[in-house]
């Protein structure tokens, strides 16, 4: 327990230092491995805010291309119950706290296959914020020591604090996605390709290409996967848009 407390006082001293997005997601690297998991997530919407959302991550990047591939993260039941919910929770409770569709338990099986069996689940609620959620995930056959749950919940709510003053001080010179970028991601993220994206919105194969562009260099990746990734899970792009 003490090389516990050690070990998760030294992350949420690098939480609270961190001034960018990286160095808050090394400093959450460091924390959850003390905490003893070996994954996790921070999501935060946007809701309509002027700082946008948020998603940091280190799970298997073969997970995170299926769930862009085939927008599986829209049923995730932990997304679901962490919206309803401001109590933390174990994965293993989730059928016990909502009602669970055949897409929730196929989520779930999926999850497991990729080494995301069992995880723990902070849901975040505070007024004037957008809602977030920070999970601590590992296999299945991981031996997860219950006493690291109250640390796991000191960590999340650092990090959203962190997550918070960071993204307001990149919120002013980082502009948000014009409405025309927005149509074009939107049809990214339904599969079109940018040549079919052209010709519906009646514009050049070099303005779809640009719009891309400017997409992976709004949420700061390097990749249109990635770009899809974080336009749905921080809600810039709508999942009923794409879906429908």
């Amino acid at each position: 327990m003490t090389m516990l407390i050690e070990g998760v006082e030294t992350a949420i001293g690098q939480i609270d230092e961190a001034v960018s997005l990286d160095e808050l997601h090394r400093s959450i690297i460091a924390a959850k491995t003390a905490l003893g998991f070996c994954y996790y997530a921070f999501i935060q919407s946007n809701s309509g805010h002027s700082i946008g959302g948020l998603l940091l991550q280190d799970y298997p990047d073969s997970w995170i291309k299926l769930q862009s591939d085939t927008y599986g993260f829209a049923q995730s039941p932990i997304l679901q119950l962490a919206s309803q919910t401001a109590t933390p929770f174990e994965w293993c409770e989730i059928t016990a706290l909502m009602t669970v569709t055949q897409g929730h338990s196929a989520y779930l099986r999926l999850a497991a296959a990729y080494g995301l069996g069992q995880g723990y689940t902070i849901p975040i609620h505070t007024p004037g914020e957008s809602s977030a959620l920070v999970s601590f995930v590992s296999p299945a056959d991981w031996i997860i020591e219950p006493g690291s749950f109250p640390f796991a919940i000191y960590v999340a709510a650092r990090a959203f604090s962190a997550g918070s003053r960071i993204r307001r001080a990149a919120a002013e010179q980082h502009p948000r996605l014009s409405d025309s970028d927005v149509k074009v991601i939107t049809l990214v993220c339904r599969g079109h390709s940018k040549r079919c994206i052209a010709q519906k919105l009646g514009i050049d194969a070099s303005d779809v290409n640009r719009a891309v562009l400017r997409g992976c260099k709004h949420y700061r990746v390097g990749s249109q996967t990635e770009m899809i990734v974080h336009a749905l899970y921080e809600r810039s792009i709508r999942f009923e848009d794409v879906i429908r």
